[in-house]
């Protein structure tokens, strides 16, 4: 199947955002005792950087999610994204589930 010449990467960012939107699912953020901030203490990014990442819902369902990387430790990032009607979600997620793009 061929790609959108004309909306290129910007379309897939909508229809995998819109997706997360419809399902009005929460994201699941990795819990305090999991990021351990006392002996993995939060960096402030250098640059907002936009990044793709997969990302669990509260209704079960995994999906890839494009936003901003705007903290991070040395083993999770806190990724925010907008859904589409103004909003914005966040939440914290492995580095490993996180692509700089």
């Amino acid at each position: 199947m061929g790609s959108n010449k004309r909306y290129g990467e910007q379309l897939q960012t909508y229809r995998s955002n819109k997706a997360a939107e419809l399902r009005t699912a929460l994201p699941i953020s990795l819990t305090p005792a999991q990021l351990d901030f006392e002996h993995d203490p939060i960096k402030p990014v250098t640059a907002i950087y936009e990044v793709s990442a997969w990302m669990a819902f509260d209704d079960g369902r995994i999906a890839k999610v494009f936003g901003q990387a705007r903290e991070r430790t040395s083993r999770a990032v806190h990724v925010h994204w907008g859904i589409g009607d103004g909003n914005y979600r966040d939440a914290w997620v492995w580095a490993a589930a996180v692509e700089r793009l």
